[in-house]
């Protein structure tokens, strides 16, 4: 996967989530948005330390939960944004 598609695919919410939110009335406000992960994204892979570490966690938790995605790729894309 490209970086442009992997960007692509943070940036773009699952509307499944987005029901099922709805339907339990759970808004959270603090939450990042999607472009905000996606913004995180690139600073990450221009080597920059993101500043918000909220979105620097939620980050690695949503790629993880992406189906067919290389456990190996996904450790390591973990482990970097960790740092």
């Amino acid at each position: 996967m490209l970086f442009n598609e992997v960007k692509l695919t943070v940036s773009i919410e699952d509307p499944r989530n987005v029901e099922r939110r709805r339907l339990l009335g759970i808004d959270d406000e603090d939450a990042p948005t999607r472009d905000e992960l996606a913004a995180v994204l690139v600073e990450v892979s221009e080597g920059k330390i993101p500043k918000d570490h909220v979105d620097t966690q939620m980050l690695p938790e949503e790629i993880t939960q992406w189906p067919n995605l290389e456990l190996n790729h996904a450790f390591w894309f973990c482990s970097y944004v960790a740092l």
